[in-house]
């Protein structure tokens, strides 16, 4: 999956908006209007720049998981689908642009 690497990081140019930066440039924009208080937006702010360590950190989980699945389940070895794990990785799927 591509994505731009690095941190990303929150930026409030003015007052009623806040930009999620990375290191390329800007990565979205969110505007204050009258569906969201200022507070909704700085927490979708927030939560958005904190995407790719998300990610990265739902990755490794799974992947530490599946280790401990095959030691406690050795007939598992090999195994690239767990009926068990298939509902943690849908969010990886959506985010690599699946289901």
């Amino acid at each position: 999956m591509e994505y731009t690497k690095g941190e990303w990081k929150l930026v409030q140019p003015a007052s009623r908006q806040i930009e999620v930066l990375g290191y390329t440039g800007m990565i979205a924009t969110l505007r204050l209007n009258s569906l969201m208080t200022p507070q909704e937006i700085q927490a979708n702010a927030h939560l958005i720049a904190t995407a790719p360590k998300l990610y990265e950190g739902l990755k490794d989980a799974l992947k530490e998981i599946c280790k401990m699945c095959v030691r406690l389940n050795p007939q598992h070895k090999g195994c690239t689908s767990c009926e068990e794990m298939e509902r943690s990785r849908e969010p990886l799927l959506k985010a690599e642009g699946g289901k």
